[in-house]
């Protein structure tokens, strides 16, 4: 066989084991026949034998074969002879590289290796190691040189001789003596030197924190025996495991601060551990931020804080209770204003109903000629202080404005002199108390600035009011003076007077809402005269003062920005988007008719029927019966009346009766005013129909709604007749001046004119009206086509189609059949491939001569004359051009 052996041995068998340098083992029968082989294949995972280097083999009495390799020893049992068992390191082999084996007479086993000698005690599976400290030669014994003699002393070969042992004696189970520990070497670092602690008769051992790093020396009373013994230690505290030392001390370094207790045995070699011990306390302080009066200090600041975080904390949850307190007070407070404010709202708003029917009959009654002159004066004290009524009204309703950030600024550019003027001339001509005079200064005639009519008047009334009501007898004094303040110029509006003033702890309090000093010459009011003027200053941008002294007088200071131009108020000349002008709301102006008058698509020309003589129908819609039958009565002489009482009789009648105008109220039972006008103008059969709103409520916010519904017009209550017959005559004429105005129009594009302007003028409803109008005379225009017919195709009454075209158009619905037969007719002419009969009946007349005669009435010639003159005139163009 090829390959360098190395081994050989025989079993019990009788098989020779041949052991190789480099291939591992071969077995043999004895008739040498190969049977067997183990060896390490590099892609084994788990190799059969450590390494395929051999050393020795060795057959023991229990007719094992040991095989001392490179990397361990391989037992093969005769029994499982396939599945060797490997002994190594792992098994306390102190090296695995084993160089021969030997089975003394007590069947342990020793095994030679290049750190000494071994042995397997019987019945054992840990090794036991012999090192120089046993005279064990320091060199490497040769391979496979062994030997036993007869008295069964071991012969283990190396290059510096031979080491034998009788392992009888050498495992001879003596007793271990009771080790002690000698010395403490406690290391100190490079700055300090090292020093050594003599532990003789002491059990404890203190250290510092930083004399952490030390070695721990032990010795046997029996200095004789000193080499042969081997100790173990436990660190309890620390690590409860026994550990084996190979020398007589143990270091420990970096241990943790703590209490330990260090326990010492010892033995002699393979006997047992000695039952008694050394034992030592050990005891490394910990540094001083960690000692127990310094977490003595860190407890009592850990309470510290605590305590402080539980008193921030409570007073956090008390500041937080506070706040919420006040903020629910606050809340309430507003919420009580607020209240009282809309309480204050609502009765203003009830006020404003019966005012219609107190000034509006005195209004009506003062321009009789029938009532003596003596009661006409009395009239006129009526009426005086039912205006000044109205006037407070007004004042609750604005300072509810200026509250909920309603009112907006409209500036115009003019001279606040004359402004103020004017105010100053009311008053004087008004006043009834001869003890007072008024007196009007101003140094500058003209002082031309951006101001709001409107709230400078407020403010200058309510001042003057005031100084009017206590000021018994003396002087109030206006006065508008120009000053200049740095680089800019500031207008002054003084109101001062030598009435009763005001006290020094009621004047930081004379703007607050509601306030009243309850004094001795307290006059009666609302508290909100003053605190309106402040909101109305703070809007317009300006600054007012006061100065007083009781029963000396006091005076009011006004002060605006001469150069302020207020970029983001309402200019006179701009309009707040989605409103109305500023003047329809007071009855100034006057809503666009433009909007509901006008036929985009038709053409309107002579020959127009003759206007009915009943009077244009006013349907009134209003749930208070005494300003329903005022209003009905009103109107009764110039129009026909419809009445109902809430919006939606009012949706119901309109759509029965078709009225040529509607007037109603906005707040009403089951369907208020902008519902119903909303519901009108998104039906084609009414929404042509103008439509008065009337209200008492007059914010911005209201009108826009209102205006957003359809409406045409706005009057705030209280109103009078005269403003609302001129409102409802004023839409009238509008409409008739615009369909005049087409019946005017003469041109070659008269058609083209005609149907921008009034489409322009339509609504979206009016425009699908006729869109479908149209379209069924084009599907019907050579056949039969009559009203009836038409007026079933528009899902209409005839009589509700003939109100409409009359208001969109002005004329008839058989007028506006027969005018657009004519427009179809006239373009049929004009492509000249029809005669004049065969367009006859293709626009369904069956008779020529009135097609004729309908023709003329339109275009003022009869169809041949009219194409003759056309053609003349074409032929002049082109010898002119």
């Amino acid at each position: 066989d090829s390959g360098m052996v190395r081994a050989i041995t025989k079993d019990r068998l009788g098989r020779v084991w041949v052991g190789y340098i480099d291939v591992g083992i071969k077995v043999f029968s004895p008739a040498m026949r190969h049977v067997a082989s183990y060896y390490v294949d590099a892609n084994d995972e788990k190799p059969v034998i450590p390494s395929n280097s051999i050393n020795h083999l060795c057959c023991d009495s229990f007719g094992r074969v040991w095989a001392a390799t490179a990397d361990g020893v391989a037992v093969f049992d005769m029994k499982d002879i396939g599945h060797p068992r490997i002994y190594d390191e792992s098994n306390g082999l102190q090296n695995a590289n084993v160089r021969a084996v030997a089975e003394d007479k007590m069947h342990n086993l020793w095994l030679s290796t290049n750190n000494g000698i071994s042995c397997l005690p019987y019945g054992k599976d840990v090794f036991v190691n012999y090192s120089s400290r046993f005279n064990v030669i320091q060199a490497n014994f040769n391979k496979g040189a062994v030997a036993q003699n007869s008295r069964g002393e071991v012969f283990f070969a190396s290059a510096e001789g031979i080491c034998f042992f009788s392992p009888s004696r050498l495992i001879h189970a003596a007793k271990a003596p009771r080790p002690y520990v000698a010395t403490v070497d406690v290391v100190r670092g490079q700055e300090q030197k090292d020093s050594v602690i003599s532990m003789v008769m002491h059990k404890e051992l203190e250290l510092a924190c930083d004399e952490n790093t030390f070695r721990v020396n032990f010795n046997v009373p029996n200095y004789a025996i000193e080499k042969y013994v081997e100790y173990s230690y436990c660190l309890e505290g620390f690590q409860d495991e026994w550990q084996q030392v190979d020398d007589d001390n143990v270091t420990f370094q970096n241990l943790p601060y703590g209490h330990y207790r260090l326990k010492v045995r010892s033995r002699i070699c393979l006997g047992k551990w000695s039952e008694s011990m050394a034992e030592m306390d050990i005891i490394v302080r910990p540094p001083f931020w960690l000692s127990w009066w310094a977490k003595l200090i860190y407890f009592l600041l850990l309470v510290g804080l605590l305590y402080l975080a539980f008193k921030t904390y409570s007073r956090h949850l008390r500041l937080a209770y506070l706040l919420q307190q006040e903020k629910r007070d606050h809340e309430q407070e507003l919420e009580l204003n607020d209240e009282r404010t809309h309480f204050f709202t609502n009765i203003t708003h009830e006020l404003r109903t019966p005012l219609t029917l107190i000034l509006g009959p005195l209004n009506d009654l003062s321009h009789s000629s029938d009532i003596p002159k003596k009661e006409k004066h009395k009239l006129a004290v009526i009426y005086q202080n039912a205006s000044k009524l109205n006037q407070l009204v007004s004042q609750i309703l604005d300072f509810r404005k200026t509250e909920d950030k309603e009112r907006k600024l409209s500036v115009e550019r003019a001279n606040i002199v004359d402004t103020i003027h004017e105010i100053y001339l009311k008053y004087e001509e008004l006043s009834q108390n001869p003890r007072v005079s008024f007196e009007f200064i101003a140094p500058d005639k003209s002082i031309v600035m951006y101001f709001d009519k409107e709230i400078v008047a407020t403010v200058v009334d309510n001042l003057v009011s005031n100084a009017i009501k206590y000021t018994e007898k003396g002087s109030i004094d206006i006065r508008v003076e120009r000053r200049r303040s740095g680089l800019k110029y500031l207008v002054d509006i003084v109101v001062s007077d030598t009435g009763h003033g005001i006290s020094a702890s009621a004047l930081p309090h004379v703007f607050e809402r509601y306030y009243q000093e309850n004094g001795a010459h307290q006059a009666s009011g609302t508290g909100i005269g003053l605190s309106l003027v402040k909101n109305m200053v703070d809007l317009h941008h300006g600054e007012i003062h006061v100065t007083s002294s009781l029963e000396e007088g006091s005076t009011f200071v006004f002060t605006l920005d001469e150069d302020e131009v207020y970029p983001q108020a309402i200019h006179a000349h701009q309009q707040e988007d989605g409103s109305q002008p500023a003047d329809a709301s007071d009855g100034a102006g006057l809503a666009s008719g433009e909007e509901q008058s006008g036929n985009g698509q038709m053409l309107l020309e002579a020959g127009q029927e003759a206007v009915e003589s009943r009077k244009p129908l006013v349907m009134v819609v209003e749930d208070n019966k005494d300003i329903l039958n005022y209003i009905a009565e009103t109107l009764s002489e110039e129009y026909d009346v419809a009445m109902a009482l809430d919006g939606r009789q009012g949706l119901a009648l309109a759509l029965d009766k078709i009225p040529d105008i509607i007037v109603s109220d906005i707040m009403m039972p089951n369907m208020d005013g902008n519902e119903m006008c909303r519901a009108l103008k998104n039906d084609v059969r009414t929404c042509h129909i103008p439509i008065i709103l009337l209200t008492a409520k007059d914010s911005l916010r209201d009108k826009e709604e209102g205006y957003e519904s359809g409406a045409d017009s706005y009057i705030t209550k209280p109103f009078t007749s005269t403003l609302l017959v001129s409102r409802i005559k004023n839409i009238f004429l509008q409409r008739k001046r615009l369909l005049a105005s087409l019946k005017d129009m003469k041109s070659d594009h008269v058609d083209e004119e005609k149907r921008k302007m009034m489409k322009e003028a339509l609504s979206k409803l009016d425009q699908q009206f006729f869109d479908k109008l149209n379209k069924v005379i084009d599907e019907g225009i050579s056949g039969d086509l009559d009203v009836n017919t038409i007026a079933g195709e528009m899902a209409m009454s005839v009589s509700s189609l003939y109100r409409k075209m009359k208001a969109l158009t002005g004329v008839s619905t058989n007028e506006y059949i027969r005018k657009y037969k004519m427009q179809y007719a006239e373009r049929l002419l004009l492509e000249g491939r029809y005669s004049v009969s065969e367009i006859s009946f293709m626009v369904g007349f069956n008779s020529v001569a009135y097609f004729r005669r309908c023709f003329k009435d339109v275009y003022g010639d009869i169809p041949s004359v009219y194409l003759k003159k056309l053609k003349e005139q074409f032929q002049n163009d082109e010898i002119n051009e």
